[in-house]
């Protein structure tokens, strides 16, 4: 039941973030389904991730509660790191030349910053 709602729950905070750029520059209609794709592609690798990594933990015995704080203190770090390079990158289309790419890139990069 988690995971459908959190990937609600994205889709909506990236849409509601791009709500003000819609209103100051026409967007593509491809963009929801290439947000929808970036959302749940993130979220599936970062969940992944960070599943992976509690598994390598408990299987060291650790306590539940030191286990969690093992996981954000150091997979957080790698997964904040990995997404700011990927808004970074789909940032860096606002210098082309062609608009949609342009928004295209805003786009894509304001939903990978809330992922």
């Amino acid at each position: 039941v988690l995971p459908p709602v959190l990937l609600a729950v994205t889709a909506l905070t990236s849409v509601s973030a791009l709500l003000p750029v819609a209103l100051l520059v026409p967007l593509s209609t491809d963009l929801p389904p290439s947000m929808v794709s970036v959302i749940i592609a993130l979220s599936m690798d970062y969940s992944l991730f960070m599943l992976s990594r509690f598994n390598e933990n408990r299987a060291q015995h650790l306590s539940l509660q030191h286990n969690v704080d093992l996981l954000i203190r150091h997979t957080g770090r790698t997964v904040a790191l990995s997404g700011l390079l990927i808004a970074v990158a789909y940032l860096g289309a606002l210098s082309l030349p062609e608009d949609n790419l342009r928004n295209a890139g805003l786009a894509l990069g304001i939903t990978t910053v809330v992922v």
